[in-house]
C-alpha cells in the first residue's frame, strides 16, 4: 500500500484532532465534577494536583496559598485555548535527534539516578560521552554530559544536557549549549530577560526552544541555553576575551555533605576561575586578559579595589536595573555571577545568566539589596548614582505601552510554541512588573532592605583555607585565609623530596613545637589574611606544599594543598583607563592649555615631547592646530575621552609620531578614542610607527583605535604602523576621504561592528589585510590598493560591502566576502593576484553562507578569477561561478592564507 504525501497529511489532522476530542472530554469530565455537587475527594485532588502545576513557576508559595477554588474553572477555560492555539504553532518549532549508543546512554542514566538518589549531581556525575545530532540535514559529532547544579534538571526523561559541537559544526550558530525542562528557567520568562538585557546592551545568552529526540524517542519541547563562548562575546558586539567566576564548587559540596551551604556561601572566600581554561592556557594574550580579570576581581574581593574601579559602571548598573524589574533575586546571586573582561575598557561586564523559577508579588523590594555582593558593590556612588538613574529609565521604559505590546506580543509566541506541551501554563504576570517598575520610577536610597546572614556551625568542611604562597630566594611566603566561621589551627607545612615524592615536614621545626591559629571568618564577611615566612630549604620541592590543618572546636583533620602564585600581581598592575580630571590633564603636560570654555584643552602650537600618557576628561574636545609636532615616548599614548579635533592644513600638517632614537623613531602606543558623543575630526594629520597599548590585560590591536565613537578623517597619513591593525573602529561610525595608509606591518583597517565610507583613498605596502571588516557595513569608492601581502577587502561575520571603481594591485586575494556576508563589486581593475580574485566561503559555520556580485570587473594576471566554496554564491555579471569543496582550515594553517 503506496501513501502519498496528502494521505499522510490528512491522517496527522485526523490524530490532532482525536487527540483534541479526548483533551475536551477530559475536560467535561472535570466540570462535570466540579459542578454537580460531588466535589468532595474528587476536587481536593484535582486542585492539589493542577495548583502547582498552574502557578508553581509563576508566583512565590504566598501566592499559591492565596489562590482561590473559583479562580481553577477560569484556568480551566483558558487551558483549553492555550491548547488549541499550541496546536497551529507546533510546527513552527525546530527539531534536533540526538543519537548515542546504547552503552553511553546506559551510563549516564546510572549516573542520572545516582545523581537523583545523592540529590546533586556533583562532579563525579559530569562525563561527558560522544553522541551525534541531526539536524538540518547535516550529522554534527557532539559530546555531552548531564548538566544542573540539583536534580530539577533530571525530572522524568527530560534531562538537562551540557553540548559541545565538535570542530566547526554548530547548531543554529552555537557550539556549546544546553537543553534543559524549559521549567529550570520558568519557561518563556527566560527568553524575555534575556532580550531585555540585550537590549540594554548586557550580554546574555541567547535562548530558545526546541524538540529533541533521544535514540528515536521523543522526550518533547527542551530550552537551549547557550554556554559562555567566543559565540556569545561575537554574537553582542564584543571582542573574543575571558569569562570568569566565582567558584561555586565548595558551595554544593557542602550542601552535599550538610544540606545547605553553610560557612560557602560567601563570595568574600571564594576562588575565581575561567570558563574554558585550556583554551586561555593555549593564548598568550587570553592568558594576559585571564591575570588582569582575576586580579581586577579578587582586588574588589580583597577589599582593595572599588567597585567602579573593577567593573563597567554603565554596563553594570542596567544589568541591576533589567534585573530589578524582573526580579531576578537567583541571577544576582554571587555563586551564578559571570563577568567579561572587556579589553578595551580594561573593566568587568555582567553577563546575565540563570534568572530563577518564579515571580515573586514582593513589591518595592531592591533584591540587589538582598545579596552581600551587590550590598558592597552599591557602596561605591559612582555605581550607586548610576544604579538609582538606570533603574528610573528603565522603569519608564518598561511601563511605556509600545514596549508592554511587544513584550506581550512576544511572550504569546513564546507560549504558543511550549502550550501544545504543557497547556496549563498561564501567561505571564506582568501586572506584578508593571507595580515593581511604578515604585522604580521614584527610587532613592532610602528604599533598602539589608538581608543579614545567620551563623550557623558544621561538624565538618569540605575545604578549609584559602591558601597560596611565593617561592623567593630565601624563604617561602605563604599567606593563609580561611573559609570557615571557626577558628583553625596550622599543623604543619610539607614539601617534597626531589628522589622519591615523600613528604617532608618543614614547618614547624621538631624543636619550636608551634602552632599558628587562624581567626574565625564570620558568614557573609571578609578572612583575615594570616602570613607566615619559612626558610627555604635545600634539596626539596616547594613548588609541592601540603598544609595540615585542624578544626579548634570539633579537633577535626584536614590536609590541603596549596596554590602556587606563579607571579606577583595586583590590581595596580592592570592598566587602568580611568580619564583624569580636568586640572590633572593640565598639571602633567606643559603644552596643554585650556580653551575658551571648560569643555575644550589646546595643544600650544610647536614641537612637544609627551613623556607620560596624555589622557582627556570626558566631555572635553582636544584641540590641535596647523603645523604642530607630538613625539611620543615609547610608553605613551594619547587616551580621550571626548572628541579630537586635529586641524592641519596640507603645507603644516599635524604630526603624531615616536621619540626619535639612533636607529630612527621608535614606536609608541598610539591614539584611544572611546565613548565620545561628538565627531572627531582630523584632517592633514600624518600619524607614524605606532604599536598599539600593551600592558597586562590591555592588548589593542589597533595604532588608532576609536571604540564607540564616530570620526571624519581627511588628507591624513598612515605611516609605518607595527600594530595588528593601523586603525581599529569598533562600534562606531567613521568617514575617510584621500587617505593613505603605507607600510602596515599587518592590516591597515579593521572595522568591527560599525559602518563607515572610504572615498579615494590609497593603501600600499600591506603586510596582511589593507581593509578587513567584520560585522559592519562599509562603502569603498575610487580607491588604490597596491600590494597587499594577504586579502585587499576582507569581508566577515555577516558584514555588508559596496565597492565602485577599485583598483587593486599585486595582492594575495583581492576580494573575500565569507561568514554569512554579503558584497556588491561595481567596476574594478585587479592586476598581478597572487592567488585568487574573488572568493565566497565559510570560515565560521554558525554564521552561514556568504555571496558576491561583481560586474564589470577586469582581472589581469590572476591563477583564477573566482573560487567559491560549496554552499557559498559567486556571481560575475549575472552568471554565478560553479562551487567546489575548499578546505578552508588548511587554507589558513598551510595554504596562502596563513600569515
Amino acid at each position: 500500500m503506496i501513501i502519498t504525501r496528502s494521505k499522510r497529511a490528512s491522517v496527522f489532522v485526523w490524530l490532532r484532532r482525536r487527540r483534541i476530542k479526548v483533551f475536551c472530554a477530559i475536560l467535561l469530565v472535570f466540570a462535570f465534577l466540579l459542578y454537580s455537587g460531588g466535589l468532595g475527594v474528587a476536587w481536593t485532588k484535582a486542585y492539589q494536583w493542577a495548583t502547582p502545576k498552574l502557578i508553581f513557576y509563576r508566583w512565590s508559595e504566598e501566592a499559591v496559598h492565596n489562590f482561590e477554588i473559583s479562580d481553577l474553572t477560569i484556568y480551566v477555560a483558558q487551558t483549553l485555548t492555550n491548547y488549541l492555539d499550541a496546536i497551529f504553532e507546533e510546527d513552527q518549532i525546530d527539531t534536533i535527534h540526538i543519537d548515542i549508543r546504547f552503552e553511553h546512554w546506559a551510563r549516564l542514566g546510572k549516573l542520572r539516578d545516582d545523581a537523583v538518589a545523592m540529590g546533586q549531581l556533583s562532579e563525579s556525575h559530569r562525563q561527558f560521552f560522544p553522541a551525534t545530532i541531526r539536524h538540518g540535514g547535516r550529522s554534527i559529532p557532539v559530546k555531552l554530559r548531564l548538566k544542573g547544579d540539583l536534580i530539577d534538571h533530571l525530572p522524568g526523561d527530560k534531562w538537562s544536557f551540557r553540548i559541545h559541537a565538535k570542530g566547526d559544526s554548530h547548531i543554529h550558530g552555537l557550539r556549546r549549549f544546553s537543553i534543559q525542562h524549559p521549567g529550570t528557567r520558568a519557561y518563556e520568562t527566560e527568553t524575555l530577560y534575556f532580550e531585555h538585557l540585550r537590549q540594554r546592551d548586557v550580554l546574555a545568552p541567547r535562548y530558545f526552544f526546541i524538540n529533541v529526540t533521544i535514540n528515536g524517542d521523543s522526550i518533547g519541547v527542551m530550552a537551549v541555553e547557550e554556554h559562555f563562548s567566543k559565540e556569545l562575546l561575537e554574537s553582542q558586539k564584543r571582542r573574543d576575551g575571558v569569562v570568569i567566576r566565582f567558584d561555586e564548587s565548595l558551595f554544593w559540596e557542602n550542601i552535599r555533605l550538610h544540606g545547605s551551604p553553610g560557612a560557602y556561601d560567601n563570595y568574600l572566600v571564594a576562588p575565581i576561575t575561567p570558563f574554558r581554561s585550556k583554551r586561555i592556557s593555549g593564548s598568550q594574550h587570553l592568558s594576559a586578559q585571564l591575570v588582569a580579570a582575576t586580579a581586577l576581581l579578587r582586588g574588589f574581593q580583597k577589599g582593595y579595589l572599588k567597585a567602579s574601579e573593577v567593573f563597567d559602571v554603565e554596563t553594570l548598573a542596567n544589568f541591576l536595573a533589567v534585573s530589578e524589574i524582573w526580579n531576578a533575586d537567583h541571577a544576582m546571586r554571587w555563586h551564578n555571577l559571570r563577568f567579561y573582561y572587556n579589553p578595551f575598557l580594561t573593566r568587568l561586564e555582567p553577563i546575565g545568566f540563570d534568572r530563577g523559577t518564579t515571580i515573586k508579588p514582593s513589591g518595592p523590594t531592591l533584591v540587589a539589596s538582598l545579596e552581600p555582593f551587590f550590598r558592597e558593590v552599591l557602596k561605591d556612588p559612582k555605581i550607586y548614582e548610576a544604579y538609582l538613574k538606570a533603574l528610573q529609565n528603565t522603569a519608564r521604559e518598561f511601563l511605556d505601552e509600545r514596549f508592554q505590546e511587544r513584550f506581550r506580543s512576544r511572550a504569546v509566541e513564546l507560549l504558543n510554541m511550549i502550550h501544545f506541551e504543557f497547556p496549563f501554563l498561564m501567561p505571564l504576570p506582568f501586572h506584578l512588573l508593571q507595580e515593581r517598575a511604578r515604585v522604580f520610577v521614584k527610587m532613592s536610597s532610602e528604599n533598602h532592605d539589608v538581608l543579614v546572614a545567620s551563623d550557623n556551625l558544621q561538624e565538618d568542611y569540605p575545604l578549609l583555607v584559602d591558601g597560596t604562597y611565593k617561592v623567593k630566594s630565601e624563604v617561602v611566603s605563604l599567606q593563609f585565609a580561611n573559609r570557615v566561621p571557626e577558628i583553625v589551627s596550622v599543623l604543619g607545612v610539607w614539601a617534597r623530596e626531589e628522589s622519591n615524592g615523600h613528604r617532608v615536614q618543614i614547618w614547624p621545626t621538631p624543636s619550636s613545637n608551634k602552632r599558628l591559629k587562624l581567626p574565625a571568618t564570620p558568614l557573609g564577611s571578609a578572612p583575615h589574611i594570616v602570613s607566615l615566612d619559612i626558610p627555604r630549604p635545600d634539596d626539596l620541592r616547594v613548588d609541592l606544599l601540603d598544609v595540615d590543618l585542624q578544626v579548634e572546636r570539633t579537633k577535626i583533620h584536614s590536609s590541603e594543598r596549596l596554590q602556587l602564585e606563579t607571579r606577583e600581581i595586583s590590581s595596580r598592575d592592570v592598566y587602568h583607563l580611568s580619564a583624569q580630571n580636568w586640572n590633572e590633564s593640565l598639571y602633567q603636560h606643559e603644552f596643554l592649555v585650556p580653551g575658551s570654555n571648560s569643555e575644550e584643552f589646546l595643544v600650544r602650537p610647536g614641537e612637544w615631547w609627551v613623556n607620560k600618557t596624555l589622557r582627556i576628561p570626558s566631555g572635553v574636545e582636544l584641540r590641535i592646530t596647523p603645523g604642530t609636532v607630538l613625539r611620543f615616548a615609547p610608553d605613551a599614548a594619547l587616551i580621550s575621552h571626548g572628541p579630537l579635533r586635529f586641524e592641519g592644513t596640507e603645507e603644516a600638517p599635524i604630526q603624531l609620531v615616536g621619540e626619535d632614537g639612533p636607529n630612527g623613531a621608535a614606536t609608541w602606543p598610539g591614539v584611544i578614542v572611546m565613548d565620545t558623543g561628538a565627531r572627531s575630526v582630523w584632517q592633514n594629520v600624518i600619524i607614524r610607527n605606532t604599536a598599539g597599548p600593551s600592558s597586562i590585560g590591555w592588548n589593542l590591536t589597533g595604532g588608532v583605535t576609536f571604540r564607540r565613537a564616530n570620526v571624519q578623517f581627511m588628507d591624513c597619513r598612515f605611516v609605518d604602523s607595527q600594530a595588528e591593525d593601523s586603525l581599529n573602529v569598533v562600534r562606531g561610525t567613521f568617514q575617510m576621504t584621500n587617505i593613505e595608509f603605507v607600510g602596515s606591518l599587518s592590516d591597515a583597517i579593521d572595522s568591527d561592528f560599525s559602518s563607515g565610507h572610504i572615498i579615494s583613498s590609497s593603501f600600499q605596502n600591506i603586510g596582511g589585510d589593507a581593509i578587513d571588516i567584520s560585522g559592519s557595513k562599509v562603502d569603498v569608492v575610487d580607491t588604490q590598493l597596491v600590494d597587499v601581502k594577504d586579502k585587499a577587502i576582507s569581508v566577515g561575520e555577516r558584514s555588508t560591502l559596496f565597492t565602485k571603481n577599485l583598483r587593486v594591485v599585486r595582492s594575495g586575494t583581492g576580494i573575500a566576502v565569507k561568514d554569512g556576508s554579503s558584497a556588491k563589486v561595481q567596476g574594478g581593475h585587479f592586476s598581478d593576484t597572487q592567488y585568487v580574485t574573488l572568493m565566497a566561503y565559510t570560515k565560521k559555520p554558525e554564521y552561514g553562507s556568504a555571496i558576491l556580485h561583481a560586474n564589470e570587473i577586469v582581472s589581469e594576471g590572476a591563477r583564477r578569477l573566482a573560487l567559491a566554496q560549496t554552499g557559498n554564491h559567486i556571481f560575475v555579471n549575472g552568471e554565478e561561478i560553479a562551487t567546489e569543496f575548499v578546505d578552508v582550515e588548511a587554507l589558513y594553517k598551510t595554504g596562502y592564507m596563513r600569515k
